[in-house]
């Protein structure tokens, strides 16, 4: 492009606008300029009546924020973002519109594929297909679905352009993974479906039907399939006189004849049919695994150059659809079975794994051309660049070849300070290999109190697209989900969702309580019947771990795991066997690899994590790196390539960062925020008046950056102070939480704030809500708190929050609202606030976790100094006397009961005396002193019965029957487990009936009543699936089986 002089040029920003080259679906393409260097830029402008339409402003906002992420030679570059000025308005006579905004990119000379030239042969046809597929996959790593590929997206440059590869353009409906879609239908059996968008003839069969919840990577090779088609062969397999005809084709109709024009090699059709595929789980999974099954077809035999026919013009527009109303028919054909159709023969899924190890993956390419002037509103949204580590990537890549060569789980722990690039280090590996095709990628985050947010249940849920659902949808989408996986037992379906469910990922049924949904707390109803042991919930993940390695091997990044003490003992209990395996012996395929990510000054306050994490790197086939600092070289490198500076100022931010990116990251940004930067002759430099005192560490940085921030919104106190009340939430809360945590405290609250924090990159979105952009920032406010003196009141206004959103659900906020009242100084509240967190623990069969709860409880009483007789004491013991008992540390369980037992008689707690002389009972019964069990049943009984306590009379029941049970009374011991029974069966305690029932069962097989027997335990195990007790269900099990052996012996006898 080489404009003359006597163009009239629109001046915007550093750039000049020449002419209006093209209009798209949100306004138009300018032809634009570079003033200073020349280089050619395109422009897109938000234009007409979309300027007034929220919801354009949005996909706008979506089309820069994807772009701006992503740094590949195949995708469209942006250089800056802004809004049109007054000067741009005036000289372009009101075509541009003040506050329209506007974001420059590549100029590519060409055009679109739509505007390919002739002639057009096969190696044509296979540079853009490799080009495309390679693109896709950077974007597909990152997270990101394009959902509009076309020919129009696809723009082509010439040797004249800076940047003159294919290009992947328009990312104005880019579908982000990691973050919730809206909904319209919440009930669907697909999960939730939303308004289908997009250009028809491209749009696979699941985004015609609007299921975003099976979006990924295969919905774009699906278009990309199409444009295939078209390249090769002149016409779209599908076509009709309109959108609704064009939809229904793709999700009924069969392929037609494919007649290319071009030469092109045996298998291609095999190829493109298996892009096309109606079902998502049937198609090529990965643009890798395409671009692998591509390059193996090989090239014609004889390759012979053609004029490229054009499809005949449409009455259909081929503009986006960003709302494609194909009404409710459409939807409803797609509604059977979860898939739109079902094929008329069967197809194998393609194979994912390559044979051949791919190579480390090359190098990021540079960063694009720097403009002189241009780039800072981009600064905040593009991702900090990757330099050094060659030696640490390496390291990670070998591993991860190791665990695919030797099908053995391996575990690398990332340990350093914060803002070392631990995360960063990992995500490296996550998205590489996930572009080569060489994993499947699952992240576990962690945090100080779990959340719905944390954890192997969160991981899981995400991984099978899960989060939000209704309970019964969540097992229907399940049941699909794992039946491709290999397992299409019930009992497996329905434990996965229980475990779901016990991480907060999915709702009761509609039409509980009486018709009307419970309100979420968190935005998730939570489950309190799902009571499996960690051992059983570790087999369970496990289990499902390796079916989904067996198509690719697994990468499972535990974030932060110096807070998940549940990940680490999972880790441990998987890696462990396969450490201490000799050569004879024969384990089960397990291509997984653990990246643990662990901040040094953490992990110096958590002493179970420490233990723990000692004991996993002293196994053989676990290791450790320990980042340092980037050396000067490197950090020279990446301030450069984060934002071209004067020389002095580049020299003296790259000394000040110390090595840490993060910090770098922060000094630049924290300038971009308050426009402190101004264009230099050779780089950005400071702006006349503008302090040139760099801070001195992490804290310094985010707390100078937060109060600008906050002084440009208003109302600094309140900013201020919501700021910080969303730090004691946590690294990841709610919109609702901090709205009512902030009514509670008297501040002012909006939704704006959060608006600007994230296009500040101070807060993420995700699924469910926001996370800060990293732990530093958290702890600066936290710290700022602190100092100011308001750390107690805002954890006191959480506390509350939290009381008030989990009135009806208390396991759900019971640990967190604890922790709260203890950070708020209400000492007297937390202890029995955490007395009631850790019995939800113990109930869902967590006891290490509620005597982590206890000790800490324990030692608050300490600092109240109450008497020796103070009830709360004994309260404490007999629950951790319970918890012993279900460690098997019966020893302990002893002492504590006794204590409990002694101190409740003296200080006349019935009930507490009650639940003790039960634990004794018990251990007793286990340690075969019948006389003692009976004398602490009959005790605990009596005072259940002065207490009025059905339940606990139950309790006491049933611990009385099986002692007579061991002491060959069978008829007593029946009458007991009756009575307890129809106690339980008033109170509506399932769990209590079936144990009641089980040991009916134990009962009538000891008297050789071998059909009563087997009735009793059915019975039971029908109960303890319907509360997720899987422990229990195994005991029916076994007892089913031991009949069915005594069975077998007697026929055989006879």
């Amino acid at each position: 492009m080489h404009a003359s002089s006597h163009e009239l040029r629109i001046p915007l920003g550093p750039f000049d606008l020449i002419s209006c080259i093209a209009t798209g679906g949100m306004g138009e393409i300018w032809e634009g300029v570079h003033r200073v260097q020349e280089v050619p830029v395109a422009v897109k402008v938000m234009t007409g009546e979309h300027v007034r339409d929220p919801s354009y402003h949005a996909d706008f906002r979506r089309e820069v924020e994807a772009v701006a992420a992503l740094n590949h030679h195949g995708i469209i570059m942006v250089f800056d973002v802004g809004v049109i000025g007054k000067a741009a308005e005036r000289m372009s006579m009101g075509r541009l519109v003040k506050g329209c905004p506007y974001l420059v990119m590549d100029y590519a000379s060409r055009g679109s594929l739509d505007d390919l030239a002739p002639p057009f042969n096969w190696y044509d046809f296979k540079r853009i297909t490799v080009a495309l597929l390679e693109a896709l996959g950077h974007a597909h790593s990152r997270g990101m679905i394009h959902l509009d590929i076309k020919p129009g997206n696809v723009l082509l440059g010439s040797t004249d352009d800076p940047r003159p590869r294919l290009k992947l353009t328009d990312f104005g409906i880019a579908h982000a993974l990691d973050r919730q879609r809206p909904s319209v239908d919440e009930a669907s059996p697909h999960g939730t479906v939303e308004q289908a968008r997009g250009t028809p003839w491209y749009m696979s069969p699941e985004q015609l039907c609007g299921r975003w919840r099976d979006y990924g990577p295969w919905s774009d090779l699906y278009a990309f399939g199409v444009l295939a088609w078209e390249l090769a062969s002149g016409e779209r397999p599908f076509d009709g006189p309109n959108a609704r005809a064009i939809g229904l084709k793709h999700l009924e109709a069969e392929l037609p004849a494919f007649a290319p024009y071009i030469d092109v090699p045996r298998g291609l059709r095999q190829w493109l049919e298996v892009l096309l595929a109606k079902r998502p789980y049937e198609r090529f999974q990965r643009a890798s695994d395409a671009l692998a099954a591509f390059r193996r077809l090989g090239d014609p035999h004889e390759i012979t150059t053609v004029v490229r026919p054009y499809p005949q013009a449409d009455d259909v527009s081929e503009q986006t659809h960003r709302i494609l109303d194909l009404g409710f028919p459409l939807v409803a054909r797609a509604d059977g079975k979860g898939d739109c159709v079902a094929l008329p023969r069967d197809r194998v899924p393609p194979a994912a794994i390559r044979k051949i190890w791919p190579g480390c993956p090359e190098e990021e390419p540079p960063p694009p051309p720097a403009l002189t002037g241009a780039g800072l509103g981009l600064f905040n949204l593009r991702t900090i660049p990757f330099i050094g580590r060659a030696s640490e990537r390496g390291e990670l890549w070998s591993a991860l070849q190791d665990v695919y060569l030797t099908q053995s789980p391996r575990a690398i722990l990332l340990r350093g300070p914060s803002g070392i690039g631990k995360s960063r280090l990992a995500r490296w590996l996550c998205e590489r290999s996930h572009e080569a095709g060489a994993s499947t990628v699952l992240k576990a985050s962690h945090e100080l109190v779990a959340g719905p947010s944390t954890g192997l249940p969160r991981m899981l849920a995400d991984h099978f697209r899960c989060v939000g659902l209704h309970r019964w949808s969540a097992k229907l989408r399940l049941g699909k989900q794992l039946g491709r996986l290999g397992i299409h037992d019930v009992a497996t379906v329905e434990e996965t969702a229980d475990f779901l469910m016990l991480a907060s990922i999915t709702r009761d049924e509609p039409g509980d309580e009486g018709g009307a949904n419970p309100t979420p707390v968190d935005g998730f109803i939570h489950n309190h019947g799902y009571t499996a042991r960690p051992a059983d919930r570790h087999r369970l993940v496990e289990r499902l771990l390796r079916h989904i390695s067996r198509t690719r091997p697994l990468v499972v990044w535990l974030d932060d795991v110096h807070f998940g003490l549940d990940a680490l003992s999972f880790a441990h209990r998987l890696l462990a066997p396969y450490a201490e395996a000799g050569e004879d012996d024969e384990l089960e395929p397990c291509p997984i690899l653990f990246l643990l990510t662990v901040t040094d000054e953490a992990l110096a306050e958590r002493e179970a994590e420490s233990a723990e994490l000692g004991a996993l790197r002293s196994l053989g086939n676990v290791s450790a790196l320990q980042l340092s600092p980037l050396a000067p070289p490197e950090c020279n490198a990446m301030v450069s390539q984060m934002l071209p500076l004067e020389p002095e100022l580049h020299g003296r931010v790259a000394e000040r960062m110390a090595g840490s990116p993060l910090f770098a990251s922060q000094i630049l940004g924290d300038w971009v925020q308050r426009k402190a930067l101004v264009p230099g002759p050779v780089g950005f430099t400071l702006a006349a008046g503008e302090t040139s005192e760099l801070p001195d560490d992490l804290h310094a940085s985010w707390s100078a950056r937060i109060k600008r921030l906050m002084k440009s919104a208003g109302r600094l106190g309140d900013v201020q102070r919501a700021l910080e009340i969303a730090a004691a939430l946590g690294s990841r809360f709610t919109t609702r939480e901090l709205e009512i945590a902030c009514e509670l405290a008297s501040v002012a609250f909006s939704r704006e704030l959060l608006d600007r924090l994230a296009r500040a990159r101070l807060l993420g979105l995700t699924r469910s809500g926001w996370r800060f952009a990293n732990a530093v920032l958290r702890e600066s406010l936290r710290r700022s708190a602190r100092e100011a003196g308001r750390w107690q009141a805002h954890n006191l206004a959480c506390a509350e929050m939290l009381g008030r959103v989990g009135e009806r659900e208390p396991r759900a906020v019971a640990e967190r609202r604890a922790v709260h009242l203890h950070a708020a100084r209400r000492l007297e509240d937390a202890v029995d606030a955490y007395l009631v967190a850790a019995r939800f623990r113990h109930r869902s069969g967590e006891p290490g976790q509620a005597m982590r709860l206890l000790t800490r409880r324990e030692r608050l009483l300490q600092k109240l100094e109450p008497s020796g007789m103070d009830p709360r004491w004994a309260r404490g013991w007999v629950l951790a006397a319970n918890a012993s008992l279900r460690t098997g540390d019966f020893q302990r369980a002893i002492a504590l009961a006794r204590r409990a037992a002694d101190v409740s008689a003296q200080n006349g707690d019935l009930r507490t005396r009650a639940e003790a002389l039960d634990n004794l009972a018990f251990v007793a019964r286990r340690e075969g002193d019948l006389r003692s069990a009976l004398r602490h049943s009959r005790a605990a009984l009596e005072l259940h019965d002065k207490l009025d306590d059905a339940s606990g009379r139950a309790s006491a029941l049933l611990n009385l029957g099986h002692t007579h049970m061991d002491r060959g009374a069978i008829e007593d011991a029946s009458a007991l487990f009756a009575q307890a029974c129809t106690l339980y069966d008033q109170e509506g305690d399932e769990a209590g009936v079936g144990r009641c029932v089980l040991a009916m069962g134990h009962a009538a097989a000891r008297r050789g009543q071998v059909r009563a027997a087997l009735t009793h335990y059915e019975r039971a195990r029908e109960l303890f699936e319907s509360v997720g007790n899987s422990f229990l269900v195994l005991a029916c099990d076994s007892g089913i089986a031991r009949i069915a052996v005594q069975s077998v012996q007697s026929d055989a006898a006879s």
